[in-house]
């Protein structure tokens, strides 16, 4: 049987939901990705799915995208490896 849309009887975003929003665009803006285009376009590159608003992402989509921006990066300068 169809389970209903989940979006439609969602007005309001858990605060925890909200938090982790938050924690995801502030890592965006951390890496550089500015306006709100860009880090939608970074967290579906991300993703490999099309999210056209935070309100898509589930927890899972957030931590996914946390986990990714944490990873070092492939310049040495970002990330010095101690002696």
């Amino acid at each position: 049987h169809n389970a209903p849309q989940k979006a439609a009887q969602r007005p309001e975003m858990p605060a925890e939901m909200k938090a982790k929003v938050s924690e995801v665009w502030n890592a965006l803006a951390d890496a550089g990705f500015q306006s709100k285009e860009d880090r939608l376009h970074e967290i579906s590159r991300i993703l490999g799915k099309p999210v056209q608003g935070s309100a898509e992402l589930t927890m899972d989509d957030c931590d996914a995208v946390l986990w990714s921006l944490k990873q070092p990066k492939t310049e040495p300068s970002d990330c010095p490896f101690p002696e």
